[in-house]
C-alpha cells in the first residue's frame, strides 16, 4: 500500500509539472506575440498561434506518450491475496 502511495504520488507530481510548464509557456509565449504586435503567418498560421498554442500541443503529447509508456509502471504487490470469488 505504502508503494502505491509513493507512485501515485510520484505520478501526480510529474503531471503537474508538465501542466505548469505547458500553462506558463502557452500564455507567456501567446501574451508575447500575440498582443500589440504585428501579426505574422507561417503557412497561414498566425506565429503566435503556431508557437503558443500548436507548438505545446505537440511536445505535451510527446510528454504524455513518455510519460504514460515508460514512466508509470503497474507494480505488484508481492502479499497481495486473491481477488475476492477466485479460487486457485
Amino acid at each position: 500500500m505504502e508503494s502505491d502511495y509513493r507512485s501515485s504520488r510520484r505520478e501526480a507530481i510529474v503531471a503537474g509539472i508538465i501542466f505548469a510548464v505547458a500553462c506558463v509557456w502557452v500564455i507567456g509565449t501567446c501574451a508575447v506575440l500575440g498582443y500589440g504586435q504585428p501579426v505574422h503567418s507561417i503557412g497561414g498560421i498566425p506565429n503566435w498561434a503556431l508557437w503558443g498554442i500548436f507548438l505545446p500541443w505537440l511536445a505535451c503529447f510527446a510528454a504524455n506518450i513518455w510519460y504514460s509508456l515508460i514512466f508509470i509502471r503497474d507494480e505488484d504487490e508481492p502479499n497481495e491475496p486473491p481477488p475476492a470469488g477466485k479460487a486457485e
